[in-house]
Formats: C-alpha cells, structure tokens, sequence
C-alpha cells in the first residue's frame, strides 16, 4: 500500500516512491534516450515501456541501460510513437 495510516506505512511508502522513476518520451528513428542520474550503472531495476498510441509503423519496443540513461528502442526504424516508462530500482 503507497499510503500513510496510523500503522506506520508511510515509511514504506516514502522509500518505494524513491525507487520509482517515471516520464514519457518519443521515438525518433525508432529510439529515444532517457537520461537520468537514477539510473547508475550500479542500479539493479526493471523497467517497463508503453507506447502512448499505435501507428502504421509500430514495432515491438524493448529498455536496454546505457551509462546513466535507459534507451528505448522499436525493432521498426521508422516508429516515431511517444512512449511512457516506469523504472523501479531494486538495488
């Protein structure tokens, strides 16, 4: 639960909202760069990536990291769709 109750909850819920990182980008030949410091090479995390609308050039997206950003790329070359992402840093 991401709420405050009498329990004590809030501290959990402020540490999980640390870990959650969030935004939106758009593809641009099929790729878009994210760059984030939250995103460090010693950062264990998963990420999660949504394309915001389909298109005549929709291909299949995947999250790879690269330094201190997350690349996301389609398997089209041509899709210029706006994505949203969610990253959730475990470590």
């Amino acid at each position: 639960m991401l709420g405050r109750s009498g329990t004590g909850s809030g501290a959990v819920a402020s540490v999980a909202m640390r870990n959650l990182l969030q935004g939106t980008a758009t593809l641009a030949a099929g790729t878009a760069t994210v760059a984030n410091t939250g995103f460090g090479s010693n950062t264990q995390y998963i990420a999660f990536v949504q394309a915001e609308t389909a298109g005549a050039n929709a291909g299949h997206l995947h999250v790879t990291r690269n330094s201190n950003s997350l690349v996301i790329t389609s398997s089209n070359a041509a899709d210029t769709r706006p994505v949203r992402w969610l990253v959730i840093r475990i470590a």
